[in-house]
């Protein structure tokens, strides 16, 4: 039973580890849930609210791509010379609302966590048991 204390530290390590690594990622959609509809908001704009993006290409037509990644969170957004057209893509790993649907949270890569997590904890509960009964 001395071993339950290094399972038990090992999972709150882990749970602390994946909070942090995850804190940049969080902010970043934050603050473009903060920005509410993104479409007709100019480059100007939304670069003071989030900051610069991460990178910028070029598309047919004279409009521009940029995106913004952190972390467990990216959002890639099309203008029309400074103006947003919308969004184009985004993940997130996080239970955020969705920028370009406020009212829709994203919990598929939360839930993917926590369950593994869940598995984990079973799996280790299990072995404890087992090793505990052998002797």
């Amino acid at each position: 039973m001395e071993f339950i204390l290094p399972i038990v530290l090992g999972l709150v390590l882990f749970a602390i580890t994946s909070a942090l690594v995850r804190a940049p990622g969080r902010n970043l959609g934050a603050k473009f849930v903060k920005l509410g509809q993104l479409k007709g908001k100019t480059k100007t704009e939304i670069i003071a609210a989030v900051g610069p993006p991460n990178s910028t290409s070029a598309t047919t037509g004279g409009r521009t791509v940029c995106q913004w990644m952190a972390t467990g969170y990216h959002i890639a957004l099309l203008f029309d010379g400074e103006m947003c057209e919308g969004v184009t893509h985004e993940f997130s790993a996080l239970p955020l609302k969705s920028p370009s649907n406020p009212a829709k949270p994203f919990w598929t890569g939360a839930t993917r966590d926590w369950l593994a997590l869940a598995g984990l904890i079973i799996v280790l509960v299990a072995i404890v048991v087992l090793l505990s009964t052998i002797k």
